[in-house]
């Protein structure tokens, strides 16, 4: 694997974590009020995510919930939950397959370092 390679998928991991860390943060504080604001942010987050993931070879199948989240938070109208889970852009699965990226890449990686 080329170093821009690794570069790029760590940027994509980078972005994907921080997406989940600020909705997760969001999502925890909602009961206290609701925030366009933040909302707006984090469907730039997600938003980013998603370009991060889609530049780096080999990260798309996962993380096409990227862009369905950056939607979702741009929009107004919140999907119910239900629908979020049925779609795969909960924040629990959503962060499940971060996880399972996560590990995916390092093997990847590591793999590819020990050919060199």
């Amino acid at each position: 694997m080329k170093v821009e390679e690794v570069k790029a998928r760590k940027e994509a991991l980078e972005a994907i974590l921080e997406a989940i860390t600020n909705t997760r943060k969001y999502i925890e504080k909602l009961p206290g009020g609701y925030s366009r604001e933040h909302e707006l942010e984090l469907a730039h987050l997600w938003g980013k995510a998603e370009i991060c993931c889609s530049l780096s070879i080999g990260m798309e199948r996962p993380f096409n919930a990227a862009c369905d989240k950056a939607v979702y938070w741009a929009s107004e109208l919140k999907m119910p939950k239900e629908d979020l889970v049925e779609n795969g852009i909960d924040l629990n699965t959503v962060e499940k397959n971060y996880h399972t990226l996560l590990h995916e890449i390092s093997n990847i990686t590591n793999a590819s370092i020990k050919r060199t």
